[in-house]
């Protein structure tokens, strides 16, 4: 039966049930809040302890990095200072002369040659006239012709007149091993034109001497860095220097220095590891030195102190929960017991409210038949499916049946009885009958158990409500007889419309050939008898009745092959296309024996060969036809796979047609020439396009006026692979 909710007797002895457990729990909170407490208080002092061991290994690094960054910008000021002074000199010089433009290649390498000498740290210094090429070299002469007019420097200075030094990117060094960098200077002449630019070169190998020989701590990165953000050199070396830009960190605000100096901390985009790092700017902010190194290995010690410091603190706290865990064993036994009984209540509680409403939610009920006492338990969900009261339920067997349908009884009773004594599943569909008229139908499914003797002690089961399914099939059942109804019916009427238009189609031709035959016959009578007696204007009228009347039976021939074309049962084989289109052509070259045809392999396909015949035969007629007026009638049939099918084609050289009115190409009667131009009565292409389309395949067509056409068809291959077939 359906579960009571507790009564206030049965409350209040679950309220005196967990009475007991109250002092074990007030007992555990204290005891677990003493516990974290301590806990605490050793996590926040070794926290603190690694924390400032920490601080110290960090402070450490930052003030080294701080100190190398100064050295090396004393180096890189002297280095790059040395250079522009030699650069700055030697365009004044050049400038005073009227510009590198005034002076021969000569003059100027040996110029560069003496005060590239003392410079050890520039392998090359050039010169490059304002168009863009190189004048000289210190290192090379007679020089090679080079244009440097696409170059960054040249560009900057062509387009920022000014008395500054431009520091380019890094490159590959010519003269040697290792990069190269270029600081240029511009020859500004008094009348504030450009005489040309002078470019010194510094090689890397030179700074990485130095940085050597400072005996670099382990994994420290040296960058040298412009305004921009943008790297000029990096040691180690890096083929990518664009990856490294700092222009987000620290060391920039609005896109310039942030300060003459400073430190910050960036993860490297190489390895994503954190580096501290230290830099310092050149007196006139145009470089900057960036000095870093990786945090890991900086804190190794610290960390190592931190995890002995740890592992002292974890023994402490296991030896005091060791003592916190003997205390809270002997609450645990004493609670366990009426804490497995409450979950367990909980439990099936939970367990019985969710099957309830899992009853509900599928229209399922469960019941339960005690065959020694004949008691019956129906669920909470049976109660609602069969509409019944279950303080008025008489609880048994009987009390059941007579909730059947009065028809449905017997089979009911029946199909359970017989599931008993065989030992079968019990499986019926049977109706309810409500007072009020009302039909329910449900499906009743169970089993019965066994004593060791055989004997049937209980049934168990289930009871579904399938009112919805069965009305639901009923009505697909009544749809498929209407519809079968409705498909015979037009099938008939179908077939009978067929013969009617096939008797009219050949009544109306029998009945228009014979007074066009009449009309044809006594025009040439009137012809032959009256020759010289009619008049010119009237011979031409006799003349246009007989063309009139002759073109009149070709378009009855040719809606009657329309006609079958639309209604004869296709005779479906494999047809070879090639000797096909071959029998078609070999028919029609007589008649045009200046017509030239190429035939490529078009392989098989399935359809009707009288009827695909007829489709070659109309579309080469008509290459043939429009074809007629060149010098050299050509005609070209061939085949291609395309998108899964194959498609078959018909070219010729012809008068072609604007495609603007390809829509109406395949329709009855429709022409793209007047008949003075090319007879025809415009039913060909719609019986071809009728043909495809019963087949299954597409047509249509390609031209351009008096450029040919190609007219296109597909059909389905013999392997059935045509999605269209």
């Amino acid at each position: 039966m359906s579960d009571k909710a507790n009564t206030p007797g049965e409350s209040g002895g679950a309220l005196a049930e967990a009475a007991p457990g109250r002092p074990f729990a007030r007992i555990r909170r204290t005891l677990t809040v003493l516990y974290i407490l301590l806990l605490l208080l050793i996590v926040v002092a070794s926290l603190r302890v690694a924390l400032n061991a920490r601080e110290s290994a960090l402070d450490a690094v930052l003030r080294n990095n701080q100190m190398l960054a100064r050295v090396l910008e004393e180096h890189v000021a002297r280095t790059f200072g040395e250079v522009d002074k030699v650069l700055q000199g030697a365009a004044e010089q050049f400038a005073a002369r009227g510009g590198l433009q005034k002076m021969d290649e000569k003059t100027v390498h040996e110029n560069l040659r003496r005060r590239q000498s003392r410079l050890p740290q520039t392998p090359s210094l050039g010169a490059v006239l304002p168009s863009g090429k190189v004048l000289a070299r210190a290192a090379e002469y007679p020089i090679r012709p080079t244009d440097f007019s696409d170059r960054e420097d040249f560009i900057y200075f062509r387009d920022h007149p000014a008395d500054t030094t431009f520091i380019g990117a890094i490159g590959k060094n010519p003269f040697g091993p290792g990069h190269l960098i270029h600081l240029t200077r511009r020859i500004d002449l008094a009348n504030g034109r450009s005489g040309g630019i002078l470019r010194g070169a510094i090689a890397t190998d030179y700074l990485v001497r130095f940085y050597a020989d400072l005996q670099l701590p382990p994994d420290t990165v040296i960058a040298l860095v412009k305004p921009d953000g943008n790297l000029v050199f990096r040691h180690p070396h890096a083929d990518d220097l664009k990856q490294f830009n700092v222009s987000k960190t620290s060391a920039f605000r609005d896109g310039r220095p942030a300060g003459r100096m400073g430190l910050f901390s960036r993860h490297s985009p190489v390895d994503s590891s954190e580096h501290l790092v230290a830099y310092r700017w050149l007196a006139d902010e145009s470089l900057g030195v960036f000095v870093g190194t990786p945090t890991a290995p900086a804190l190794a010690e610290s960390n190592s102190y931190a995890l002995r410091l740890a592992a002292g603190a974890l023994l402490v706290a296991v030896v005091i929960g060791a003592l916190f865990r003997l205390i809270f064993r002997n609450l645990r036994r004493e609670e366990a017991t009426l804490s497995q009984q409450r979950e367990a209540e909980l439990a099936l509680r939970e367990s019985e409210a969710r099957l309830r409403e899992a009853q509900r939610l599928t229209h399922i009920g469960n019941w339960e038949l005690d065959l020694a006492t004949g008691a019956l338990h129906w669920s909470d969900e049976i109660f609602r499916i069969f509409e019944i009261d279950p303080k008025q339920f008489g609880a048994s067997f009987d009390a059941f049946l007579a909730t059947v349908h009065p028809a449905d009884r017997d089979k009911v009773n029946a199909a359970y009885r017989e599931s008993v004594e065989r030992h079968t599943i019990f499986e019926v569909t049977h109706r309810l009958l409500f007072p009020d008229g009302r039909i329910r139908h449900v499906r009743e499914r169970g089993e019965t158990r066994y004593g060791d003797d055989g004997t049937p002690q209980i049934s168990i089961g289930t009871v579904q409500d399938v009112t919805e399914q069965v009305l639901a099939e009923q009505e697909i059942r009544a749809l498929n007889d209407s519809l079968e109804r409705r498909v015979a019916t037009r099938t008939v009427e179908l077939e009978q419309a067929n013969r009617e238009l096939e008797s009219f189609s050949y009544s109306v031709s029998h009945d228009l050939r014979a007074p066009l035959r009449a009309i044809n016959g006594f025009s040439h009578i009137l012809q032959d008898s009256e020759e010289f007696a009619l008049s010119a204007e009237s011979r031409d009228l006799l003349g246009r009745i007989v063309r009139n009347t002759n073109r009149m039976g070709e378009l009855i021939d040719d809606i009657l092959e329309y006609s079958r074309a639309s209604q004869s049962a296709l005779n479906r084989k494999e047809v070879d296309m090639t000797q096909l289109a071959r029998a078609v052509w070999e028919e029609h070259a007589p008649s045009h024996p200046g017509a030239g045809a190429r035939i490529e392999p078009l392989g098989s396909a399935q359809g009707d060969p009288a009827m695909l015949r007829q489709v070659f035969d109309n579309l080469v007629a008509n290459a043939l036809k429009y074809s007629s007026k060149r010098e050299k009638p050509e005609i070209e049939i061939g085949a291609r796979e395309e998108a899964g099918e194959t498609v078959f084609f018909v070219r010729d050289n012809g008068a072609g047609f604007d495609m603007r009115y390809a829509g109406k190409l395949f329709g009855m009667f429709q022409r793209m020439h007047t008949d003075r131009d090319f007879p025809g009565t415009g039913v060909g292409l719609a019986i071809c396009k009728r043909i495809v389309e019963r087949h299954g395949g597409r047509i249509w067509a390609e031209a351009a006026p008096e450029a040919g056409a190609t007219f296109w068809f597909t059909l389905p291959r013999p392997d059935g692979r045509n999605p269209q077939a």
